[in-house]
């Protein structure tokens, strides 16, 4: 399941996977990386003691955002498994056909990422400045 860029949400080998940006049929769950779908991987990482694969996950998930960030000044909804670029939503797909970005469950890269700094930072013994991750309360 694992791609370049994180969690597919389908296994490669399946014979439906597929990256396709497609809105009918509802597709969108045949291989395309979805942030929550990550998020809730790298809790069940955390949690179980795989704190190497947790960050793994968390790097790989900050930089594909920072890179979709970087090329559209915006975030896709989900991403291209096998090249970790941008899908949905697409201009065709957003209000007057203008790329418009996609803000909401992608937010949960920052929370891993704040998780992996408190972690380092505990790590270090050094004080923990950051506001705190939705992770640590579980």
């Amino acid at each position: 399941m694992l791609s370049g860029y994180s969690l597919r949400s389908l296994s490669k080998q399946d014979p439906d996977y597929n990256n396709v940006s497609m809105i009918d049929p509802y597709s969108n769950w045949q291989g395309p990386i979805w942030i929550n779908a990550n998020y809730l991987h790298f809790i069940a990482l955390k949690r179980y003691g795989f704190e190497k694969e947790a960050a793994q996950l968390a790097g790989m998930l900050g930089r594909m955002v920072l890179a979709d960030i970087g090329k559209w000044g915006a975030m896709h909804e989900n991403y291209n498994a096998e090249t970790g670029e941008g899908l949905a939503p697409t201009a065709d797909q957003s209000p007057g056909k203008v790329f418009a970005g996609f803000v909401g469950w992608n937010l949960l890269v920052q929370d891993m990422l704040e998780c992996e700094s408190g972690a380092a930072t505990k790590a270090s013994g050094r004080k923990h400045h950051l506001p705190g991750c939705i992770l640590w309360a579980l």
